[in-house]
C-alpha cells in the first residue's frame, strides 16, 4: 500500500513506514503498530464506560477517537526519536533515500514533535501530554524546525493517511479546542498507552509480519480483550422506576422527599445540589437518590461518593454498596475504595477477592460470566491514578482534589470523574486551602459533564456562594429557611425550605469550682450522670490529650465498672481498625444487628469519630472546637430512638470552659494548636451562658454567629487578643487562598486553562515532595511521615503485614527524623514512602526523643505520659 504525503504530493511505501520503530526494549515494534494498538484501545473505551464522558465532550465517534489517539506517538517518526537506536535509524535513513539525513540539533523528545507536527491546539497539546503534563508555550515555541522536515515531514503525513484509513475515516475529522474536551483527551490517551504498551495483550512484532489492515484487525480484537480482563465491562444504566422503599427500608423524610420531588422534574446536563439539613437527617440517602435518578436518565458514567477521612469513608462503602446491590441486579459493577488503606477495609478487601487479578489473555472468553447480581473490585483499577476510572468508588475527597492539583497525570483522575454524579460529603469541613482546590473542583465537573450533590449539616454562607460561584451560577436573592435544598439546573438556581424536623439538644460551657481543673470536673459530672447507666463520649483536641483522659479515667475507682474504649489516629492500622469496629458495635443503631450497647460506658476519642459515623451517645463532653464541629459532634447525641438512662433524657454537650480565674486564651491554647485561635475565642463567646437548639434554624444561626461577617461583642479583657488572633487568622487565610491559586490547574476562565508550571511532582504521597513544595498536597497542616512500627527483624514480613503497623507521626521532630532515612521497601509501589521504626521492648529512642509504643495506649510521644509510663515500668521491675 501506497501512502500520499500532504505537502509535496511524495508517496511513502507501508513497508518503509513499519521500519520506524517504535519500542526496541524487548524486541522492535514498529511504531505504527504501537499506534495502532493504543488507538484500538481507545476506540473499545469509548464504547465502554467512558463512553458518556469521551463522546458527549469530544463530540467523536469511537473511530475517530481511536484515530486521534492514535497520533499521540506520531513524533516517534521523526529524527531525533529514532536515533536513539542507531542501527534502526540507519535502515529507516536508507530506505528514506538520501534526503533523510538530518544535520544539526534535533528533538528528541517525541511527545514534543507530535505537537509540533499536529499544530499548537488545545487538541494536539492533549495528544502530546501523555508523559504527565500538558506542553508548556514555551516548549512550543523552541521546537521549529528541529522535528525532521522533507521526507521526514512527508512520512509523517502518510502515517496519518494510514491510520485513517486503519480506522475507517476517509477525511480528517474536525478536532475540539475546548479545554474540557482536551482535558478528556488527554486522559484517555494515558491511559490507553498504558495498556496499549503492555506486552501481555500487544506482544512485539519484530519483523513485521502483518500489513496495517491486517494488523488493526488484530489489534482490536486484542484490545476488545485486554479491556475485558482488566475489568472495563460495560455497566448499564437501570431505568426501572424504582420507589425509596425499594432501595432503603424505611419511609423517606422530609428532606428526602424534596430530593425525591426535585429528582422527578425532567433535565438535561449538569445539575448541582446543595443539601443542608441537621445531623442524622438522612442526607446520604437523599443525595444517593438524586445520583440514582441521573444514573438512571443515561447521561452519566458512574458515581463517586467522597468524603473527608479514610474512616468515614470506608463506612460509605458499605452504604454505597448496599444501594448498589439493590439497583443494579443481574450486573457485575466494579466498586472501589479509594485512599492509602483501602485494602485494610474488609468490605473493600471481599470485593478485591471477587475481583480476579488480571487473567490470561486465553481466560477472557471463558463462559463464567455470573448471572447474579455482583459486585468487584477489579485488581487493575486498584493501582495508582486508576481507581476513579471504575465505574462506581468511595473514598476520600482528596482522590478528586488531586485532579486539580498540577501534579503529573492529573488528567487521568478528571478522565476517572467525567461524566459523573460526585457526591461531596461534608463540605464544611476544609481550611482556606482545601476549599480553593474544591471550588476549583466543582468548576471542572461542570466543564466535565459531571452532576454534583454537595452535603453539609453546618455551611457558613460565605462558603455555599463561593461553591455556586465555582458551578458558574449567580447568589440568589435570598436564601430562605435552614433547612434547604438549593439547586442549579441551567443555570437557574432555585432555593427550597425543608420542613424542619425536631432538633433539641443542649450545648453548655462546663465551669470547675475554685482551684478544680475542669477535666476534674468533667470526670465528676460523667460518674453522676452514669450512676444509673449510660453512654457517653469524651472528645479530645489532641492524641496526647485523649491518652491523658483515658488514664485519669482508668485510674478513677467510680468507673472501675464502667467500660472504656479509647479511639484515635494513632494507633497501628490494623489496632484501629479493631477499635473502629468495637466502637460501631458498642455506639451503632439500634437497627444493627452487631450493636451490642454497654451499660455503662465512655469513648474518649478525636476528631476520628465527629464526621459521617452513625454512633448514638447518651452525653457528651468536648474540648474547645469551632462551632461547626461542635455541632457535628452533637449529632451524635440521641441520634436514634431508644430508651435512654435516667438523667440522659435529655441530649447534653458539655465544652469545658477555663478554670475559675484562668484567662480564656490561656485556656483555649491546646485547641489553638488544632484550630484557629480567633474562631475559638467567637465560638467560646457565642456559647456563653449556655445555649439550647431547639430548632433546625439554630443551627445556622451559631455556625453565622462564628463565621459571618457581624462580630460578636468581645468582653474588654478579650479585646486585645482577638484583634491579634483574627488578624493572624485572616493573614493565614489569605495565604492559604493564594496557595490554592498557585497550586490548583488553571481555571476555565483563565487565558490558558491547560497551562502548567514545569517540573511537576509525579507522587502526591511523597513526603520528601511536600516538604519542598506543598504542591502535591490537597491539605496543608502539620508536615507528616507513615512509619511501620515493628519489633525486631522485618525482612519475613509481607506489604500487608507491614501497613497493618503502620502509624502516621507529625511531631516535627520525629518527621524530620524518618524522612531523613531512606525507605527500606524502595521498589514497593505501597511501601516507597513508608519509614521503618523499629522499637525494642516497645520503646524507640533517637536524637528526636522517645516514643513507646503501648497496647492500650497506641504511640505515645508526649513527654508527661512517657515520664507516668517510665515510672509505671521502673516500679514493676523494683518490684
Amino acid at each position: 500500500m501506497i501512502y500520499g504525503g500532504f505537502t509535496r504530493g511524495t508517496c511513502v511505501d507501508e513497508g518503509v513506514l513499519l521500519q520506524f520503530w517504535g519500542k526496541s526494549r524487548g524486541g522492535v515494534h514498529p511504531a505504527l503498530y504501537h499506534m495502532i494498538d493504543v488507538g484500538m484501545v481507545a476506540r473499545a473505551m469509548a464504547t465502554r464506560n467512558l463512553r458518556t464522558a469521551t463522546r458527549g465532550l469530544l463530540d467523536a465517534s469511537p473511530a475517530t477517537l481511536g484515530y486521534w489517539v492514535a497520533l499521540h506517538d506520531l513524533g516517534k517518526i521523526s529524527p531525533g526519536f529514532q536515533a536513539k537506536a542507531p542501527p534502526l535509524l540507519r535502515e529507516v535513513e536508507q530506505s528514506l533515500g538520501p534526503d533523510a539525513a538530518h544535520h544539526g540539533t534535533v528533538e528528541s523528545n517525541h511527545a514534543l514533535v507530535t505537537l509540533a507536527a499536529l499544530g499548537s491546539s488545545n487538541w494536539s497539546r492533549a495528544l502530546a501530554a501523555h508523559h504527565g503534563a500538558f506542553p508548556l508555550t514555551s516548549q512550543m515555541r523552541r521546537l521549529r524546525l528541529r522535528i525532521g522536515s522533507g521526507v521526514w515531514a512527508e512520512a509523517r503525513e502518510a502515517a496519518r493517511a494510514a491510520l485513517r484509513e486503519v480506522f475507517g475515516l476517509d477525511d480528517e475529522p474536525p478536532t475540539p479546542d475546548d479545554p474540557a474536551a482536551a482535558m478528556v483527551l488527554a486522559g484517555l490517551t494515558a491511559v490507553s498507552d498504558w495498556i496499549g504498551s503492555d506486552d501481555r495483550w500487544f506482544p512485539r512484532c519484530d519483523p513485521p509480519r502483518l500489513s496495517l489492515a491486517a494488523y488493526a484487525v488484530e489489534a482490536q480484537a486484542r484490545a476488545e480483550q485486554a479491556l475485558a480482563a482488566l475489568g472495563w465491562d460495560p455497566w448499564q444504566a437501570d431505568a426501572r422506576p424504582l420507589t425509596f422503599e425499594d432501595l432503603w427500608p424505611f419511609r423517606p423524610s422530609p428532606l428526602q422527599e424534596r430530593a425525591i420531588a426535585h429528582a422527578a422534574e425532567p433535565a438535561a446536563g449538569p445539575q448541582l445540589a446543595i443539601i443542608e439539613a441537621p445531623m442524622g437527617r438522612g442526607k446520604t440517602e437523599a443525595a444517593l437518590w438524586l445520583a440514582d435518578r441521573w444514573l438512571a436518565s443515561g447521561q452519566h458514567t458512574g458515581l463517586y461518593f467522597a468524603l473527608p477521612t479514610q474512616a468515614t469513608s470506608g463506612a460509605m462503602l458499605k452504604r454505597v454498596k448496599a444501594y448498589a446491590e439493590a439497583r443494579f441486579a443481574g450486573q457485575t459493577l466494579n466498586l472501589h475504595l479509594l485512599h492509602g488503606l483501602a485494602a485494610f477495609d474488609e468490605t473493600y478487601e471481599a470485593l478485591t477477592k471477587r475481583g480476579t487479578p488480571d487473567p490470561a489473555p486465553a481466560d477472557v472468553y471463558a463462559d463464567d460470566a455470573p448471572t447474579n447480581a455482583d459486585l468487584i473490585a477489579a485488581s487493575w483499577f486498584r493501582g495508582a491514578k486508576l481507581g476513579l476510572l471504575s465505574p462506581f468508588a468511595v473514598g476520600t475527597i482528596d482522590q478528586a482534589l488531586f485532579g486539580v492539583l498540577q501534579t503529573r497525570h492529573q488528567f487521568v483522575r478528571l478522565l476517572g470523574l467525567a461524566g459523573k454524579v460526585v457526591i461531596l460529603d461534608e463540605v464544611h469541613a476544609y481550611d482556606a486551602y482545601t476549599t480553593g482546590l474544591l471550588e476549583r473542583l466543582v468548576e471542572w465537573l461542570r466543564a466535565l459533564g459531571c452532576s454534583v450533590v454537595l452535603l453539609s449539616a453546618t455551611l457558613p454562607a460565605a462558603k455555599r456562594e463561593g461553591l455556586l460561584r465555582a458551578w458558574g451560577a449567580a447568589t440568589p436573592a435570598g436564601w430562605g429557611a435552614y433547612p434547604r435544598l438549593t439547586t442549579v439546573v441551567g443555570g437557574q438556581v432555585r432555593v427550597e425550605a425543608i420542613p424542619p424536623e425536631p432538633v433539641s439538644y443542649e450545648l453548655k460551657v462546663l465551669s470547675a469550682p475554685d482551684g478544680q481543673p475542669t477535666q476534674a470536673a468533667a470526670a465528676d459530672l460523667l460518674a453522676g450522670k452514669l450512676e444509673d447507666g449510660g453512654c457517653a463520649a469524651w472528645i479530645c483536641s489532641t492524641v496526647a490529650r485523649a491518652q491523658k483522659v483515658y488514664r485519669r479515667l482508668q485510674a478513677d475507682p467510680r468507673f472501675a465498672h464502667c467500660e472504656l474504649l479509647l479511639f484515635h489516629a494513632r494507633f497501628p492500622v490494623a489496632r484501629r481498625a479493631q477499635i473502629e469496629a468495637e466502637v460501631r458495635r458498642r455506639f451503632g443503631p439500634p437497627t444493627d444487628a452487631e450493636t451490642q450497647r454497654p451499660h455503662r460506658a465512655i469513648l474518649v476519642a478525636t476528631q476520628v469519630v465527629e464526621q459521617s459515623l452513625d454512633l448514638d451517645f447518651d452525653v457528651m463532653v468536648s474540648d474547645p472546637a469551632p462551632i461547626d464541629l461542635l455541632l457535628q459532634r452533637a449529632g451524635r447525641l440521641h441520634r436514634h430512638k431508644r430508651d435512654r438512662p435516667a438523667g440522659l433524657e435529655l441530649p447534653e454537650l458539655l465544652v469545658l470552659g477555663p478554670a475559675k480565674d484562668e484567662p480564656l486564651p490561656d485556656h483555649l491554647d491546646a485547641a489553638a494548636w488544632v484550630y484557629e485561635r480567633a474562631v475559638l475565642m467567637r465560638t467560646m463567646v457565642t456559647l456563653d451562658g449556655d445555649v439550647t437548639v431547639g430548632a433546625a434554624a439554630d443551627l445556622e444561626r451559631l455556625v453565622e454567629a462564628v463565621y459571618g461577617p457581624h462580630e460578636p461583642a468581645m468582653p474588654d479583657e478579650l479585646a486585645d487578643t482577638y484583634a491579634e488572633a483574627r488578624a493572624k487568622a485572616e493573614s493565614k487565610q489569605a495565604g492559604h487562598e493564594q496557595l490554592a491559586a498557585i497550586n490548583a490547574i488553571c481555571g476555565l476562565a483563565d487565558d490558558d486553562p491547560l497551562s502548567v508550571i514545569a517540573n511537576l511532582p509525579d507522587d502526591p504521597d511523597d513526603p520528601s515532595i511536600a516538604r519542598i513544595v506543598a504542591r502535591g498536597l490537597t491539605r496543608l497542616g502539620e508536615e507528616s511521615v507513615l512509619v511501620v512500627c515493628a519489633e525486631g527483624d522485618v525482612s519475613g514480613w509481607s506489604e500487608r503485614e507491614l501497613v497493618s503497623q503502620a502509624v502516621r507521626l507529625n511531631s516535627k521532630d520525629w518527621v524530620r527524623h524518618f524522612i531523613r532515612q531512606p525507605s527500606p521497601w524502595p521498589e514497593s509501589a505501597v511501601l516507597r514512602h513508608y519509614r521503618l521504626a523499629q522499637f525494642g521492648h516497645g520503646r524507640l529512642m533517637a536524637e528526636a526523643g522517645e516514643l513507646v509504643l503501648h497496647g492500650e495506649l497506641g504511640v505515645v510521644s508526649d513527654s508527661e505520659l512517657l515520664l507516668e509510663l517510665g515510672t509505671e515500668r521502673a516500679d514493676c521491675s523494683a518490684g
